[in-house]
């Protein structure tokens, strides 16, 4: 089915689809990763760190946004994003890191080592969801106000319009 509607629909990514570990080798994940690679797509993975290492082993050159940061630690999300350029995280349902009045300093140091590469998200999949969307994005405000400006525009904004652009939607 997915391939079908590739062939007639414009698509920016495949996602958000859920594979940890060796769930990957799985041939219905073959397929989205190669399906991905013959469109130019980026992959949305609900995915854990092990399922990550497998996605990059078979196709090296993937576009990945990796869903709530894998809901991995710190120095896990750290040592992902030094191995694989071609690795984004979203934010999504993460919250940890800005429950007190500043930003927790591991996420701080990640943030500001890999500027281009974390997005904000909503995890909206569910309706009873839908209600928390305004009160979220005013948490995501008051937190990217603790980072540097420029830092703040990628994270809200700036990065989710490059990894478009890195799969065609210019």
């Amino acid at each position: 089915m997915l391939g079908e509607r590739l062939k007639k629909y414009r698509y920016a990514g495949i996602g958000e689809f859920h594979a940890s570990g060796e769930a990957v080798e799985l041939p219905v994940v073959q397929k989205l990763i190669e399906l991905a690679n013959q469109y130019g797509l980026f992959l949305h993975a609900h995915s854990d760190r092990d399922a990550i290492e497998r996605i990059f082993k078979h196709n090296s050159d993937a576009l990945v946004l990796w869903a709530h940061a894998g809901f991995e630690e710190t120095d896990e999300i750290r040592v992902a994003m030094q191995k694989y350029p071609n690795l984004w995280a979203d934010l999504s349902y993460r919250d940890e890191f800005y429950l007190t009045d500043e930003i927790d300093p591991d996420w701080r140091r990640l943030f500001l080592d890999f500027p281009d590469r974390f997005l904000l998200g909503t995890d909206t999949y569910t309706p009873d969801r839908w209600h928390l969307v305004v009160e979220r994005a005013d948490e995501s405000r008051d937190w990217l106000k603790m980072l540097p400006e420029e830092v703040a525009k990628n994270i809200a904004y700036r990065n989710a319009e490059q990894l478009l652009n890195r799969a065609g939607w210019e």
